[in-house]
């Protein structure tokens, strides 16, 4: 009896090996899938311009920097010595973002997926300006500070 008690249990456990195998072989799936890394980089041709983007201070071009969402983007770069350029982007979302695959890609896919955005912008040379018509703008804006006037700039 005793023999039989022990064959049924290497039965049990012969059964419970391929369980096991499988428990071991989805958590290292699970371990190693892929995952999906955005990445924005903004270029100027004048390297050292500052950037903002959706009013949030990125760093000084060129500059990368990682995302989460798509869609449209505000940027303000400038320069001292060049105009300032505001201008909004809009990025697309990709395949593999799309309900029910973005699951798929950020947690089954089993290899990383990069996104590399990259946005480029031409500064243009500020126009010199006159000293005499900056003063008189300046004692225009005292003028109006010191009536109670609000300026929008």
């Amino acid at each position: 009896m005793f023999h039989l008690a022990r064959s049924r249990d290497d039965r049990d456990g012969a059964r419970a090996r391929p369980f096991a195998g499988s428990l071991i072989l989805v958590l290292i799936l699970c371990a190693s899938s892929g995952c999906v890394r955005r990445r924005m980089t903004v270029r100027t041709n004048v390297p050292g311009a500052r950037v903002a983007v959706d009013n949030r201070e990125i760093g000084v071009t060129p500059v990368s920097f990682p995302f989460t969402y798509y869609g449209g983007r505000d940027f303000v770069v400038s320069k001292s010595g060049y105009q300032t350029v505001r201008a909004q982007r809009n990025f697309r979302i990709p395949w593999y973002e799309f309900p029910g695959l973005d699951f798929i890609a950020e947690n089954v896919w089993p290899w990383e997926i990069r996104d590399e955005r990259v946005v480029d912008f031409e500064l243009i040379p500020a126009p010199p300006t006159d000293a005499r018509q900056l003063v008189d703008r300046g004692e225009d804006l005292r003028g109006q500070a010191r009536s109670g006037y609000v300026t929008g700039q």
